[in-house]
């Protein structure tokens, strides 16, 4: 049994080694361990050169779970280099374990859209294209998960002005 009092994301790591083989990472179940407090059982599994596979049960056991903390973040919008030029703005969550969930937003109180996180590189892209001509005001709200408090914020995005015609 594996006691990790007060961690609430446990990713314990495995290896086999094997006399022929040598060191081998075996599949473990569940293979993506967030770990709740109380037990639990993991299963992993190896299977030598000569085919025989080996698999033993784990129980692993979390005191108590911390509680979530606050996302860090920044906010970035894109400048324009013309009138219609494309823009992003986006949310870019910095962590050791990414956020998961949503973001909902809203552009000069306008309706409220609801973006995902991205996995990877975690981040919520809030607007993508054309902006309007004028300053937008980004407001935005993420809801918080296993690990995360939810946080919000706002920004501001300008968009560029129609170009001068004269004839």
């Amino acid at each position: 049994t594996t006691t990790a009092p007060g961690v609430a994301a446990v990713q314990p790591s495995f290896f086999a080694t094997d006399f022929v083989d040598g060191v081998s990472t075996p599949v473990c179940t569940p293979a993506d361990f967030n770990a709740a407090v109380g037990d639990t059982t993991m299963s992993c599994s190896f299977t030598t050169s000569s085919n025989v596979t080996v698999t033993r049960e784990f129980h692993v056991h979390v005191d108590e779970r911390p509680a979530p903390k606050a996302p860090e973040y920044y906010t970035v919008a894109t400048d324009p280099t013309g009138y219609g030029d494309s823009q992003t703005a986006s949310v870019n969550f910095i962590s050791l374990v990414a956020p998961t969930g949503t973001v909902t937003y809203q552009i000069d109180n306008g309706p409220l859209q609801t973006v995902a996180i991205s996995s990877g590189r975690p981040r919520a892209i809030l607007a993508s294209g054309p902006i309007t001509t004028g300053v937008h005001t980004i407001s935005w709200t993420y809801g918080g998960d296993y690990s995360y408090l939810p946080a919000s914020g706002s920004f501001i995005i300008e968009g560029p002005s129609h170009p001068d015609l004269t004839i």
